[in-house]
Order: C-alpha cells, then structure tokens, then sequence
C-alpha cells in the first residue's frame, strides 16, 4: 500500500524543467519508488518547491519516435498522454530504452503541493540517483540538514 506521506525525490537537472513543460517525468524502466505517492526535484543546490502527486507509471515503454506517435494518437487519454510525453523527452535528447514514464499532477494543479525550496548547503550532492522523504518533513524543512537530522 502507497504511503500517502512519502516523497521520493529524484537528481533532476533535466528532469525539473522537463517537469515544468509537460508534467512528467521520464527515466530508465522499471525504476521504483518504493510506495511513495509524490515526486520531488533535487537540483541546483536544492529540492525545489513544487511536489508533484504520482498519477500514473508506465514502467517500460519502447523509447521510440513511431511508438511514441502512436500512443499520442490513442483514444486512451492516458496512452495519449504518455505518447505525448515520450514524444518530447525524444525531441529533447537521448532517452533510455526501454523507457519508464510518470504522468505526475502538472504544475498549478490543486494535487501538486507547493513548497518553501529546501536548501542543501552541503559540499557534496544531496542526491545522485534519489532518496525518499517523509512529506511533513519536507513541508518544515529549510535546509536538507533538517530532514537528515530530525529537525523538520
């Protein structure tokens, strides 16, 4: 069962403003998010303040532009949606094949929770790959400081 307070956040230099244009994110297949319901961005120094709800995960889909084409046609808004996803990852440079796709609550969405960006002043990355969080925790945070040591 899905932890509803559970946030994995996830190294995003591409993928943070990837997010911003089209709502999702695109990584390698079969990727896990260990029962987290949210997704957080970490880059530039920082987690940043949208945290977005997991709607829907495709964990393996052919990463090319003639499949991608094909679900942007379907009938199936989900399907639609991943085609058109997959579709601009594909415009944007390379993509994992076979590729995972994670339709998330978009930007302004009333599901997508807006946070004070939490800093990292630390001298080394806060995350490579992706670390899971507690959401209250994150909500208090100011600093990644506070969600290693208790304090938020």
């Amino acid at each position: 069962m899905p932890d509803e307070g559970k946030v994995c956040v996830v190294a995003a230099s591409g993928a943070w403003p990837f997010y911003r244009l089209t709502g999702a994110y695109v990584s390698q297949a079969h990727r896990g998010f260990q029962g987290a319901v949210r997704l957080g961005f970490y880059s530039g120094r920082q987690i940043h303040g949208l945290v977005p709800r997991i709607e829907h995960v495709v964990s393996s889909v052919p990463a090319d532009a003639a499949h991608a084409a094909r679900l942007a046609l379907s009938a199936d808004p989900v399907e639609r949606r991943v085609g058109e996803t997959l579709a601009a990852a594909l415009h944007q440079g390379p993509v994992p094949d076979p590729a995972q796709v994670v339709l998330l609550s978009r930007p302004g969405d009333p599901s997508t929770l807006t946070i004070t960006p939490v800093t990292h002043p630390g001298a080394t990355a806060w995350t490579l790959f992706q670390r899971y969080v507690d959401l209250p925790r994150l909500q208090a945070a100011t600093t990644t400081g506070d969600l290693a040591n208790g304090v938020a």
